[in-house]
């Protein structure tokens, strides 16, 4: 007598990312992370108690959006993950919004290989 997975999958509770702020979208279309300021720096706050090392940095990053919509994003956090071996990836800034982290799956895959 299974359930019926349809079922199951919708009396899942929703997460609350702004009560976890390590939780992040992977997303197989996106080609490059984002994350809001406000989400980032939630993420930030929490990230050294798990050994992540998060460095600021200036970008130019044009970024398009499926809904046709265009921003110039001017910041970018690098966070480094405590693996073995190193692994780093980039999360552009947008300074609008409170979106929370998005995270290429494909770029990710891209830095563990």
């Amino acid at each position: 007598n299974q359930e019926d997975p349809i079922a199951a999958w919708q009396k899942q509770s929703t997460i609350d990312v702004s009560r976890h702020p390590t939780y992040a979208i992977c997303d197989l279309g996106c080609t490059r992370s984002m994350a809001s300021m406000q989400a980032i720096q939630a993420f930030i706050r929490v990230a050294a108690y798990h050994g992540i090392r998060c460095e600021w940095k200036r970008c130019n990053t044009k970024m398009s959006f499926a809904n046709s919509d265009t921003a110039i994003l001017r910041w970018c956090v690098v966070v480094h993950f405590p693996t073995d071996p190193p692994v780093s990836t980039r999360i552009d800034i947008h300074g609008r919004g409170d979106i929370t982290m998005i995270l290429s799956l494909p770029k990710m895959i891209e830095s563990w290989c």
